[in-house]
């Protein structure tokens, strides 16, 4: 057993990712490509078929799947994370392992057990797949002059690589394998775009919502009228939501967690006194209040882009410039509408001014 060869595969998820149909797959597209992935090295690399072979894969798990499901690969998070479960039940020596937040975290794992392998006389071979990161240029760079050391280290190319990695990466054997790993980097979709809006007539300003973290308050307490937002429309006469500043994915999982009265805290009223299981008691900063408002538009309006009721809380077009979602939300219709604004009536006719909720 001491003197079992091994081969060690250090990969980097932030620029390598597994093809989007192995993800969306959830559990059982974990297993295929934890299996894809052992089939592709054996290929590869025939003289060590029979060689143990481990893997250690380091990514942020939150914020990729975060990633994941707001550019609609995945519908919900947890088939993410199903997927790195069935990733791991694959092989004992195959781990998917969370390096916590910030890029910094997996850099520092992937270098410590790249060193670790590589001091380790009984493996023949270590993968690094970080192919669009130039910093792993410096960790490479030591061993490009070196013969031996340059055998026993190969490079897996996704997304080409960046441009101080290219310089040395003809001094390493380097695979592509192309059954398992996308070849584009993690598409992010874009933060919602800010319209130009010619000056909006003025609007009563809501009252002063302090920023000092959150008191608890006695339940159904009473807010101030919510005033009603003209409606924007383009040349269509499609209504146009209105632009909420940009915010990371960290702040919207966190205030989309509280489980918030959208009907209390965006138009005034609970719609459903006493039996809402949604919290009334939180409050809110300015930003907070931003976020819900993305929230609710998450869910597309029943009048879709013809609505006309100024206190609509939800969304008239679907926010992803480019959707990929197979189940997305938003009808057909409701997909890349003109944002150009082009009229916001100062007296609207209002012929479904009703809440949603009746």
């Amino acid at each position: 057993m001491a003197n079992r060869r091994r081969m060690s595969i250090v990969i980097f998820l932030s620029s390598l990712t597994f093809l989007d149909d192995y993800v969306r797959q959830g559990m059982t597209g974990g297993k295929k490509a934890a299996q894809a992935l052992k089939e592709a090295i054996k290929a590869q690399w025939p003289a060590y078929s029979r060689r143990e072979i481990i893997t250690h894969i380091y990514a942020n798990m939150r914020g990729l799947g975060v990633t994941y499901e707001s550019s609609g690969v995945v519908s919900n998070i947890m088939d993410w994370y199903a997927f790195v479960s069935g990733f791991n039940m694959v092989d004992p020596m195959f781990d998917y392992l969370d390096a916590g937040n910030g890029k910094e975290c997996a850099d520092y794992k992937i270098k410590t057990v790249f060193q670790h392998h590589f001091d380790n006389v009984h493996c023949r071979r270590i993968i690094l797949g970080a192919s669009a990161d130039n910093g792993y240029a410096r960790l490479l760079g030591k061993y490009a002059g070196d013969k031996s050391s340059q055998e026993r280290i190969a490079l897996i190319e996704g997304p080409s690589f960046a441009r101080e990695l290219k310089e040395i990466a003809d001094q390493f054997e380097t695979c592509s394998f192309v059954d398992v790993f996308s070849s584009q980097t993690i598409h992010k979709p874009a933060p919602f775009a800010r319209m130009s809006l010619p000056t909006l007539p003025t609007m009563p300003a809501l009252p002063p919502v302090p920023d000092s973290s959150f008191r608890p308050q006695k339940r159904h307490r009473s807010i101030s009228p919510v005033t009603a937002s003209p409606i924007l429309r383009n040349k269509n006469g499609d209504r146009i939501d209105s632009p909420v500043p940009v915010f990371s994915p960290e702040e919207f999982n966190e205030v989309k967690s509280w489980k918030l009265c959208n009907n209390y805290y965006l138009l005034g009223q609970c719609g459903a006194p006493g039996m809402c299981r949604h919290d009334h008691d939180k409050q809110l900063t300015s930003e907070q209040m931003d976020v819900l408002r993305s929230i609710a538009r998450g869910a597309p309006c029943r009048n879709g882009l013809k609505c006309d009721d100024p206190r609509c809380m939800n969304g008239h077009s679907c926010r992803y410039r480019v959707c990929v979602r197979k189940d997305c939300r938003f009808p057909p219709e409701m997909h890349n509408v003109d944002t150009n604004v082009v009229a916001w009536p100062e007296n609207e006719v209002r012929t479904n001014a009703l809440p949603w909720w009746t």
